[in-house]
């Protein structure tokens, strides 16, 4: 009485139990006949027809492996293309930065800085080199003078390599405004 009591209080019935402990034996039972009705019919079978099954089932199972391949190959198909044209957009931004860079050293050359002669071996060029360059390049021919020898040049010596020809300098607009 008193292990009905518990049992009712703390889950479904005893007799619930067994009923159902009986019923999955009877599923267990069920398809062990089937089983081995499936492993005696394969041995009935002849020869032929047992490798045609087995071969069929490699067949089946090959077929599932290259599905599962394929869909594991789709989201590196697209990782590639992404990659593909990141690379295609890497040679574009260095295409154009080479011709920045020409345009660049042109113009250091046409003023008188030899950009190619600043390179390193390994083709960096030392910032604090270019900027010496760049100021050897902007300073009056008269500043290149050494100091005991300094003489004033005549005519356009004052004038900076990198101010155009056609451009007044402070001094000489002074001079034209007063009418000297």
């Amino acid at each position: 009485r008193r292990y009905r009591a518990a049992a009712a209080a703390d889950g479904p019935p005893l007799e619930e139990l067994e009923a159902r402990v009986a019923q999955e034996q009877r599923e267990v039972a069920s398809w062990t006949r089937a089983a081995e009705e499936l492993h005696h019919i394969a041995e009935v079978r002849p020869m032929p027809e047992r490798q045609r099954l087995y071969w069929l089932e490699q067949a089946v199972g090959l077929e599932y492996e290259l599905r599962e391949c394929h869909r594991q190959l789709g989201p590196l198909s697209q990782e590639v293309d992404v990659l593909n044209r990141q690379v295609e957009l890497t040679k574009e931004e260095r295409r154009d930065l080479e011709g920045q860079l020409l345009e660049l050293e042109e113009a250091f050359s046409e003023v008188g800085v030899d950009v190619w002669h600043l390179r390193h071996t390994n083709g960096s060029i030392e910032e604090l080199e270019l900027i010496l360059a760049l100021c050897v390049a902007i300073l009056p021919e008269q500043a290149l003078v050494p100091a005991g020898a300094a003489k004033r040049l005549e005519g356009g010596g004052s004038r900076p390599p990198l101010v155009p020809a056609h451009v007044p300098m402070p001094q000489q607009q002074y001079n034209a405004r007063r009418g000297l």
